[in-house]
């Protein structure tokens, strides 16, 4: 929206842009330059042009309890009923996933960010855009270099409202690529993006006893990763 100046949607799903999404990377492939990625990599895994090319980056960040609620819930669109919140909270706090971590994933981009100075990268906290939507598009607008005036950020904010955007992927959704609807039909699933979208959903999940775990884990990781990045709960 903001690089066309423009409050129509993209014609696309979300599921249709990630790269690790089934044939996304050749969807990606077949897209004209310049070209909006998105993606759940860590950096490590993302094309490695965007150094050489200081492509811009838009670093979202959501805080862990919520980011694990959320983790869970997609998870249980394949594992079903089998995958419980506690076996899902153990496996991540005991580093058994078959993916890197969050705190690997912000580690990853600290580095990045330490040993390429000057490279564009805008972090955005979820929960930050979420309280103040308009705020946080002008500061998009403005590192992507396309201001506008503060009647079309309101506009924009209106067009990506959370309702808005679940009424969207779910007309959207229909037009999966085949690759992505073979694969949900394979696991006899319905692929759902969005869910809540809330600030503070982890409360409805977490016990206190688990709670004081997490923190205690979530201590223990940013301070031995050495990580500067806030975490927003309310």
């Amino acid at each position: 929206m903001l690089l066309h100046q423009t409050t129509e949607h993209e014609k696309r799903s979300k599921a249709q842009v990630m790269l690790e999404s089934p044939g996304g990377l050749d969807r990606a492939d077949k897209e004209p330059s310049p070209r909006i990625l998105n993606s759940h990599n860590v950096i490590a895994h993302l094309p490695q042009e965007l150094i050489a090319k200081k492509t811009k980056i838009i670093h979202v960040i959501r805080n862990p309890k919520d980011a694990l609620v959320s983790l869970y819930w997609h998870s249980k669109t394949i594992a079903g009923d089998d995958l419980s919140f506690s076996a899902l909270l153990e496996a991540v706090m005991g580093d058994n996933l078959n993916w890197p971590s969050q705190f690997d994933y912000l580690q990853q981009i600290s580095e990045f960010e330490d040993t390429h100075p000057g490279h564009p990268i805008k972090h955005v906290y979820y929960e930050e855009m979420k309280k103040d939507c308009v705020k946080t598009i002008k500061e998009l607008a403005e590192f992507l270099n396309v201001p506008a005036s503060d009647e079309f950020y309101r506009n924009v904010t209106s067009a990506c409202s959370f309702e808005r955007m679940t009424k969207i992927e779910e007309e959207h959704g229909k037009q999966y690529p085949e690759e992505i609807d073979a694969a949900m039909k394979q696991m006899n699933k319905e692929f759902k993006i969005f869910r809540k979208g809330t600030i503070g959903d982890w409360r409805n999940h977490f016990t206190v006893a688990q709670n004081e775990r997490f923190e205690e884990y979530i201590t223990a990781e940013t301070t031995n990763k050495q990580l500067k990045f806030k975490f927003i709960y309310e």
